[in-house]
């Protein structure tokens, strides 16, 4: 039972310590060694840089015992720690997020100049189709116009046609006349023979 009621008092404590813990910072332009132990003989456990946020857990007149934000627990000097931000770190910080932000704006503005020049090449091809566009509807009308003067040729051509007797036909008379003339013909010498010899054919 007493071995229980240890046990309880230490994670009591241990969370007591935790809540009631205060935040420390690593001082400006330094590597600060974190020990097991509150000496420099003991177990080196890390290397702590300037602005490391550390928990405050306990104190001796030159040590204080920290808890790192990754929960290793350790002892280093207490003469070294400050309660607020190092302001070398705040600008190391803020040179960062410069940094950051002008990268971001460089990168902006190389998106912008891209979207600029395809935007410029998107123009300079409508402008081009347009123009074929433009050359395809003049063509069309051309043509449109061409079919229209063949169609009213043709139109013209036919009722010409239907107006006169047609070349086949004219064959067909010319030759029936040239039939007749010579069916004429030989009866025009067969009435000559005839006369000339008492009415007789000699043929």
């Amino acid at each position: 039972m007493p071995r229980i009621i240890l046990i309880c008092s230490l994670f009591l404590a241990t969370l007591l310590n935790t809540a009631l813990a205060e935040t420390y910072y690593v001082t400006d332009k330094l590597r600060l060694a974190l020990y097991e132990e509150a000496n420099n003989g003991g177990k080196q456990l890390r290397l702590l840089t300037s602005g490391d946020k550390l928990s405050l857990l306990n104190r001796t007149k030159f040590y204080a015992q920290v808890e790192t934000e990754d929960g290793l627990i350790g002892w280093t000097k207490l003469g070294f720690l400050v309660d607020k931000v190092p302001p070398s770190f705040i600008a190391a910080k803020l040179g960062l997020e410069v940094e950051s932000l002008t990268q971001r704006v460089e990168k902006a503005e190389e998106d912008q100049l891209l979207a600029q020049q395809q935007a410029t090449e998107f123009e300079q091809q409508l402008t081009h189709v347009k123009r074929e566009s433009e050359k395809n509807i003049a063509t069309i009308k051309k043509l449109n116009n061409e079919q229209g003067t063949l169609l009213t040729n043709l139109s013209a051509a036919e009722k010409a046609n239907q107006d006169t007797v047609p070349f086949t036909w004219l064959l067909y008379i010319g030759a029936a006349t040239l039939f007749l003339g010579f069916l004429a013909g030989l009866w025009c010498l067969d009435a000559i023979s005839r006369r000339n010899h008492g009415g007789y054919r000699i043929y």
